[in-house]
């Protein structure tokens, strides 16, 4: 099952992670990722649930839809054994991604 947490430190902004949960084990991610362009100003969509053992993050402006090429998305790889986690991005990280898409992009 996957959350959005909001925490806030004292005199800082807010950091808004996503936390995965699996049975016995919780793992977390921080979605605003500014090595990757993300910003507070941008909207964020999570889908873990196309793809077992891949979570995809999309990055767009506030009120880009889904079907427009204008999203940068990262995809998290847990599916290795033992367990690892490998994150890639679509093309190159460039905001040129459409988010429907995801599932069949490449990763690199």
């Amino acid at each position: 099952m996957a959350t959005k947490r909001v925490y806030q430190a004292v005199d800082a902004a807010p950091v808004v992670l996503y936390v995965k949960q699996d049975a016995d084990s919780e793992t977390v991610y921080p979605l605003l990722d500014t090595a990757f362009g993300a910003s507070s100003d941008k909207q964020i969509l999570i889908d873990d649930v196309t793809t077992t053992g891949m979570t995809y993050i999309g990055y767009a402006d506030i009120g880009a839809a889904t079907s427009a090429a204008s999203w940068k998305i990262k995809r998290v790889d847990e599916s290795g054994t033992p367990n690892t986690t490998v994150i890639k991005y679509a093309t190159a990280g460039a905001s040129t991604c459409i988010y429907d898409n995801r599932a069949s992009l490449t990763y690199t």
